[in-house]
């Protein structure tokens, strides 16, 4: 566990800003899932739960790149063999 507290509880080594190895995006990955994965939203009708993601990071973390934004929107995503019907 991290030397960090928040209300008198440890932190993970991970989420602490103060560790020498503490990654933002992995930081912003973490916020993204519990605040927008955790309640295991249904599919949208239209889009997709990367794009949920997406939109997400986009208004909640504005500093992010492109690169950073898909590195997240990608490992997080449930949705592994979404996209577009192939067609024939």
């Amino acid at each position: 566990m991290g030397n960090g507290q928040t209300n008198n509880q440890a932190i993970p080594d991970y989420l602490d800003k103060n560790h020498p190895m503490f990654s933002d995006e992995l930081f912003i990955a973490i916020e993204a899932w519990e605040q927008v994965l955790s309640s295991n939203p249904d599919k949208p009708k239209t889009g997709s739960r990367k794009k949920l993601i997406e939109d997400w990071l986009k208004t909640n973390h504005s500093e992010l790149n492109q690169s950073a934004i898909e590195r997240i929107t990608t490992m997080l995503n449930p949705d592994k063999t979404g996209g577009a019907p192939k067609t024939e």
